[in-house]
């Protein structure tokens, strides 16, 4: 284990808030309906220092989509 990223002893990494990467990506996508309101809710979260959990294959998806829209936008 790398010193310093456990959080709670015995506990893992401890959050309150559990978020769908279809929130993050929604950050990201200007056309989407769900943007303003998900950009609005993630710079929440980074103002507020909040620390947000997600499932393991959200990271992969987050990428996939995140890639997609910037191949777009050429």
């Amino acid at each position: 284990m790398i010193e310093g990223t456990k959080l709670a002893e015995g506990k893992g990494i401890v959050s309150d808030l559990i978020v769908d990467s279809n929130v993050i990506i929604d950050t990201f996508d200007p056309a989407s309906d769900n943007h303003a309101d998900s950009l609005s809710f993630m710079t929440s979260i980074l103002e507020r220092q909040r620390l947000l959990a997600m499932p393991m294959h959200g990271w992969f998806e987050i990428v996939c989509n995140v890639n997609k829209i910037k191949a777009e936008r050429k």
